[in-house]
C-alpha cells in the first residue's frame, strides 16, 4: 500500500508540475517577455523535510512511525546537458510506536542519510523545470528507547520541480523514497537552490 501511495504521489507531482508549467508558458507567450541567463555549474540546496511515516513488522512487534520533520543539504554539479550529480545529506526525527502482544512503547527515531544521486532536469520553459532523480543511499537509524542502532543501504528515487525566483536562486519541491525498509516512510521537501560562482 505504501509503495502504491508513493507511485501516486510521484505521478501527482509530475502532473501538477506540468500543469503549472503550461500555465506559465501561456503567461509568458501572452506577455511576450522572456529572460535568459547563465546557470552556475555548482549549486547548493537547503531544504526542510517532512516524512509521512510507515509501519513495519519485526517479529511479533510492529513499529509505526508518525509524520516526521528535518532538514537537508545537497551539493550539486550541472553538466549543462540536463544531467546533474548530487551529494545529499538529510536529518530526520520522528515519533515511533512499537506494539507487541503485551505492551506498547513510544520512542523517538533519529535518521542520518547520505546519498549520491544522478538527476535529470527538463526545462518546460525558462524559469520552470521538472526533474527525476535516482541514487544510492546510506542511512543511520537510532531509536534509543527501543535499543535500535543500525545502518542500511538502498536505492533512492524521486521527482519534483524547480521554479527560478531570480538569477541563481530557485524554489524547489521534491518527493523522495528509497528501498530501505523502516518507519520513516517517504519524504517531501521544499527549499531553495542557490547557484555558486566557484567555477569558470
Amino acid at each position: 500500500m505504501t509503495k502504491q501511495l508513493s507511485a501516486l504521489t510521484l505521478a501527482s507531482i509530475l502532473s501538477a508540475s506540468a500543469a503549472l508549467a503550461n500555465e506559465e508558458v501561456a503567461n509568458t507567450n501572452e506577455n511576450k517577455e522572456t529572460f535568459h541567463h547563465k546557470e552556475e555549474k555548482v549549486y547548493v540546496v537547503a531544504k526542510g523535510l517532512m516524512t509521512n511515516g510507515d509501519t513495519i513488522q519485526e517479529g511479533e512487534a510492529s513499529v509505526k512511525g508518525k509524520n516526521g520533520k528535518g532538514f537537508g543539504i545537497d551539493l550539486g554539479y550541472r553538466t549543462g546537458t540536463g544531467v546533474n550529480f548530487e551529494i545529499d545529506y538529510a536529518y530526520t526525527e520522528l515519533d515511533v510506536t512499537e506494539t507487541t502482544p503485551t505492551e506498547e512503547t513510544h520512542a523517538t527515531g533519529k535518521y542520518h542519510s547520505f546519498s549520491f544521486d544522478l538527476l535529470y532536469a527538463y526545462h518546460l520553459n525558462e524559469p520552470f523545470a521538472i526533474f527525476a532523480k535516482a541514487g544510492y543511499e546510506y542511512e543511520k537509524e537510532k531509536i534509543n528507547t527501543l535499543g535500535v542502532d543500525k545502518s542500511d543501504t538502498g536505492f533512492l528515487y524521486g521527482a519534483g520541480f524547480e521554479y527560478e525566483l531570480k538569477e541563481n536562486l530557485a524554489f524547489i519541491f521534491e518527493y523522495e523514497d528509497s528501498t530501505i525498509d523502516g518507519p520513516k516512510g517517504y519524504t517531501l521537501a521544499a527549499g531553495l537552490v542557490i547557484g555558486l560562482d566557484v567555477l569558470p
